[in-house]
């Protein structure tokens, strides 16, 4: 998909841009700066040029196409009207987003110093709280699969795991031949490669991966539990442990053997359920697009969007 970029304004009079770039100059007799602005800004635009985009890897557009979009051209005046209330509707939605995301760090600080608290356990009667190294409880990955079992949803490479706990996005590397290694839903996968990107994801199916990826699998699920183990690992002292345990300078990799000898609690069942039942919410707030603060900062901008296009809408005038 194309990438939306839209540079206006007299800032840019006279400076030079790439042939990336399509460069538009509106006749100010008949249309204003802003106006060809908005328009090219919006949705219909956006449908329009990917009509005729060209290209896999670095999808394109000629100037031709993107001059035969047709646009509505009221008399000044509205134009000038319409531009007025746009612009100012995009400074209130700019503000209230820019306000929801300084809500949404310090959010994410406060949970993420909760979930610390919630998952340390040096101060609890050994008779209440275990603890044991990470390779007596879970074990690597070891099964193979053909890559022709997995896809873009099912295949997960670094590349396509999210920084920060992010969970994992669709891959765009999926191998066609060989074999992958093969993960089960439940399986946590840490991305091996620079751990201090905090990459990790509890598999909510069945996939391949490959050997920069750690697939960790729980053998004694009666002792510990897929989400308590999950939130364990990424955690914040995990991190700084794998990372401590890192070998190599440019291209950093957590050591395989000393990620297995990571001592975790394990608390009962019980404990283990509420502290997942706490994070679960913590997460949903942080990172869930369909609840919490990011849903509301994408339903402001769907908002900006919807006004937007309604306002630049019009009636072709019949000749």
């Amino acid at each position: 998909m194309l990438k939306r970029y839209c540079l206006i304004g007299d800032s840019y009079d006279g400076h030079i841009c790439s042939t990336g770039f399509c460069v538009l100059r509106a006749d100010e007799k008949i249309a204003l700066k802003k106006w060809i602005y908005y328009q090219v800004a919006s949705s219909a635009f956006f449908e329009h040029i990917e009509k005729f985009q060209k290209g896999t890897s670095y999808p394109a557009i000629s100037d031709a196409d993107v001059k035969s979009y047709r646009i509505p051209i009221p008399p000044l005046p509205i134009q000038t009207e319409i531009v007025r209330i746009l612009d100012g509707f995009s400074e209130c939605t700019a503000q209230l987003t820019a306000n929801l995301e300084k809500e949404f760090t310090v959010r994410k600080k406060q949970i993420e110093y909760y979930r610390e608290l919630l998952l340390s356990f040096e101060d609890a009667s050994p008779s209440i709280v275990e603890y044991r190294k990470l390779g007596d409880v879970a074990q690597y990955a070891k099964k193979r699969t053909e890559a022709a079992q997995v896809n873009e949803s099912t295949y997960v490479g670094v590349e396509n795991l999210l920084p920060n706990r992010q969970g994992k996005t669709k891959s765009s590397h999926v191998p066609q031949t060989g074999a992958v290694i093969a993960f089960e839903k439940g399986d946590i996968l840490i991305g091996n490669i620079r751990p201090y990107l905090r990459k990790i994801w509890l598999a909510d199916c069945e996939g391949g991966t490959n050997g920069d990826v750690l697939a960790i699998q729980i053998n004694r699920k009666e002792n510990i539990t897929p989400g308590f183990l999950y939130y364990v690992l990424s955690s914040e002292r995990f991190f700084l442990y794998d990372i401590e345990n890192s070998k190599g300078a440019k291209m950093p990799r957590g050591d395989k053997k000393a990620v297995l000898e990571y001592r975790i609690p394990i608390p009962s069942p019980t404990e283990q359920a509420r502290i997942v039942s706490i994070l679960d919410r913590f997460d949903a707030l942080c990172n869930d697009l369909t609840s919490g603060l990011p849903a509301e900062i994408e339903a402001r901008r769907k908002q900006y969007d919807y006004y937007r296009d309604k306002l630049l809408s019009f009636k072709e005038k019949r000749a």
